[in-house]
């Protein structure tokens, strides 16, 4: 695989023409600086962007709205909606969903066994949330969060501490912090296997012009 980026970098989110992520600069004392960066994967080049920028990718064209109603808008997770609407999770469980007029649909908890969630994937009308510390995957009807499927619960050789998820074509990836692979989970038969082999966790995989980029400690890596 080809590196893109060194360490350093941040959640990728997909943009035109390639990805925007925020990358640390300077860290004092557990606190640290961020530049917010485009990188081109027509030109293979990276440059600085505002933070406009990375918002837009990150909650969609009312990124203002939300760069002021949120407390927190660095430390969640988002998954824009087909309706142009906004899913957003916080590790601690908050939930948050938004239609395309800024309106707040629903507002909760999310957690299992009292632990939140640390990535989401859109999966039609549900949304599959991940849970490292409980080993498992849970899917939720997005109009109402509640639980409809869960996996890895109770089988912990299943999943080891799940993180980033990625869904395409009927299969979510999903990413560890523990391990260097990935599992891709078959959503018709539920069976798992490994996808990809690496010298480090696998932070975060994403698909992009069905080029797969991943993203670990060391940087940002694309298989060309």
């Amino acid at each position: 695989m080809k590196k893109l980026y060194s360490s350093g970098a941040l959640q990728l989110i997909p943009a035109a023409k390639g990805f925007v992520f925020m990358a640390k600069q300077n860290e004092v004392e557990d606190k640290f600086v961020v530049a917010y960066k485009l990188y081109d994967l027509e030109t293979f080049r990276e440059s600085l962007v505002t933070r406009s920028v990375y918002l837009l990718a990150k909650f969609g064209p009312n990124f203002k709205f939300f760069e002021k109603e949120l407390e927190d808008y660095i430390n969640c997770v988002t998954v824009l909606l087909p309706d142009h609407g906004v899913f957003i999770a916080y590790p601690g469980g908050k939930c948050l969903r938004y239609d395309s007029e800024c309106r707040l649909l629903w507002q909760g908890s999310v957690t299992y066994q009292s632990y939140g969630p640390a990535a989401a994937a859109l999966d039609g009308d549900g949304i599959w949330l991940s849970f490292p510390e409980c080993d498992t995957v849970v899917k939720y009807k997005l109009s109402t969060m509640r639980p409809e499927l869960r996996v890895g619960a109770g089988r912990s050789d299943l999943f080891i501490r799940p993180g980033a998820l990625y869904l395409e074509d009927g299969f979510l990836y999903v990413c560890s912090s523990s391990i260097n692979k990935i599992t891709r989970l078959k959503l018709s038969t539920f069976e798992t296997e490994d996808y990809g082999s690496y010298i480090e966790p696998v932070k975060q995989f994403v698909k992009l012009d069905r080029r797969e980029l991943v993203l670990t400690n060391s940087g940002i890596y694309i298989d060309l």
